[in-house]
């Protein structure tokens, strides 16, 4: 089970997007990203962001630092995305953040990987 929120939309990219609190500890392995039944409101590029174990900072409002999980990458209107390759050795994260521009649908994101 996670959590989400969104974060404030202020102008600042660092405090832009959707976010997820991971129940626990995640080394991640692959990802997936659906925009079926997305046609024409497709966001054309995304960026994945983590954070490593449990930021006290992140919850009292302190300064973070999101780490790139994977580059920007495009997106295709109605596809389903698998990336693997794709994905940045970052070791355990307990938080991922979902940047996409411009707005647009995204039906699923999937995270895989092991627990730790």
């Amino acid at each position: 089970m996670a959590t989400a929120g969104k974060l404030k939309e202020n102008g600042d990219p660092a405090l832009t997007g959707l976010w997820w609190n991971l129940a626990t500890g995640v080394v991640t392995t692959r990802a997936e990203i659906d925009t079926a039944h997305f046609k024409a409101i497709t966001p054309t590029v995304f960026l994945l962001s983590v954070l490593k174990p449990r930021l006290k900072k992140f919850l009292t409002g302190g300064e973070i630092t999101w780490k790139p999980l994977m580059g920007e990458t495009k997106l295709k209107p109605d596809h389903q995305h698998f990336l693997e390759k794709e994905i940045q050795k970052t070791g355990p994260i307990t938080h991922v953040k979902l940047n996409i521009y411009p707005d647009g649908g995204i039906s699923r994101l999937r995270l895989y990987g092991s627990l730790v």
